[in-house]
């Protein structure tokens, strides 16, 4: 294999893992976790989690039945 064939390779590879990234984003997008589990995942405290929603830095959310965090938004928040 050829240097430029091994790096429109490398591109064809990295361009799915963008999509599978996408898709695994959307997919948490619809799953809630609790004051709890959000606080587990940002290394904090459940009341941390309450102040930040009283803040509007996050939003409590429901889904059919269930109440919570969108897992999506503890994710962008860890990466700020």
């Amino acid at each position: 294999m050829t240097q430029e064939e091994l790096s429109e390779r490398l591109c064809q590879v990295l361009s799915m893992l963008g999509g599978l990234e996408d898709a695994i984003m959307r997919k948490y997008d619809d799953l809630l976790v609790s004051n709890n589990e959000a606080a587990r995942h940002l290394g904090c405290t459940p009341n941390t989690i309450s102040r930040m929603i009283r803040e509007g830095r996050l939003k409590r959310e429901t889904i059919g039945d269930s109440t919570g965090i969108r897992y999506s938004s503890i994710v962008k928040c860890k990466a700020q």
